[in-house]
């Protein structure tokens, strides 16, 4: 097994725990005390268990198993695949930590804006790198 794809599926895996663990708190917090808004942290928690745990397992045991690309470069670049991981990563980082204060009325909601955008645009230009590293090694995606 390759070395991005265990660090892709232990990832995944950590972020199965972190998402079901925040649900979890989510509905317990709201459960004991009935004022207590969990609104901010429900997306947080959409995003970590799409895009962390079940995107990432996917494209992980993708990475594994999808037929080589050539003998000389069997999983493409994989320098360009380890950029697209850390970018995923860093992208959900950056909304879990911007998400809860969106919609909150302060001074500052235009910079939780900004951070959102950017996590946004780093996770989809991971996405299209793990499509583009993805696409060439299916058989037949040149045409064929």
């Amino acid at each position: 097994m390759p070395k991005l794809t265990r660090w892709m599926l232990k990832t995944a895996l950590v972020y199965l725990i972190l998402a079901l663990s925040l649900e979890g708190l989510q509905t317990a917090f709201s459960a004991w005390i009935p004022t207590f808004s969990t609104q901010g942290l429900r997306p947080v928690y959409i995003h970590l268990f799409m895009l962390g745990w079940v995107t990432q397992m996917i494209i992980g045991v993708a990475i594994w198993l999808f037929p080589p690309r050539s003998k000389h470069l069997p999983r493409g670049n994989e320098k360009l695949s380890w950029v697209g991981f850390w970018g995923l990563n860093m992208g959900l980082a950056l909304r879990a930590a911007g998400e809860p204060f969106l919609g909150r009325a302060n001074e500052n909601e235009w910079f939780w804006q900004i951070i959102l955008v950017i996590s946004a645009l780093i996770q989809v230009a991971s996405l299209f790198v793990f499509m583009l590293q993805l696409w060439v090694r299916i058989k037949g995606a040149k045409g064929k």
